[in-house]
């Protein structure tokens, strides 16, 4: 009977766990071209709320080509790395893999993310400056081109000058938003559970 809950609680964590992800970009035009792109390239945000990151992924239009290293940088350094395949598995236009370490997310903190590209590669670009529009997290602003040209290695890259508002085709993330509701309701369905095994 104990097994039986704990099985029922086990359940409902992965179930909360796995449909809470949120992506960062959800929109994004695939119809201005910028040119040829190297080294490590993303882009930089203020985070407005706690968050947290738990998959790192790049535009299935990039990642089909090879692999990708792609980290994300907070204050103190690099929060954590993946490398991401033509195999990695696909949600809407990226292609994900799952931070060893959930990435937690401080407000008003400034990150930046981005991914290595060992070859130049053409890239789809959303902007003022481009014409067209994107759509990323409400509790992101402050959104810039960032990219570091001097490494032959994934590196933590800088905003670019005049990058402000304008968002590369190439990096995404995934959050899990509000993590102590999907604690809660775990924590709930142990005490429902635990009840009607106890009557």
């Amino acid at each position: 009977m104990k097994a039986l809950i704990q099985a029922c609680v086990l359940a409902l964590a992965l179930s909360v766990h796995g449909q809470g992800y949120v992506e960062c970009i959800s929109t994004f035009p695939m119809n201005a071209a910028g040119g040829s792109w190297q080294g490590t390239i993303g882009f930089t945000f203020k985070a407005n709320e706690a968050m947290s990151v738990v998959q790192l992924g790049v535009f299935k239009s990039v990642a089909d080509t090879g692999n990708f290293d792609v980290g994300l940088w907070g204050p103190s350094g690099m929060i954590g790395s993946v490398t991401v395949t033509p195999l990695s598995p696909e949600t809407n236009f990226t292609r994900y893999e799952t931070l060893p370490v959930i990435a937690s997310l401080m407000p008003n903190e400034v990150y930046f993310i981005g991914a290595y590209v060992p070859v130049p590669i053409s890239l789809h670009f959303a902007g003022a400056l481009f014409g067209n529009t994107f759509e990323v997290l409400s509790t992101i602003t402050d959104v810039g081109l960032a990219q570091d040209t001097t490494s032959p290695t994934l590196t933590k890259p800088t905003l670019v000058n005049q990058g402000e508002g304008t968002l590369p085709g190439i990096v995404n993330f995934r959050i899990i938003p509000e993590p102590g509701l999907g604690l809660g309701a775990i924590a709930l369905a142990a005490f429902v559970a635990r009840k009607a095994f106890c009557r």
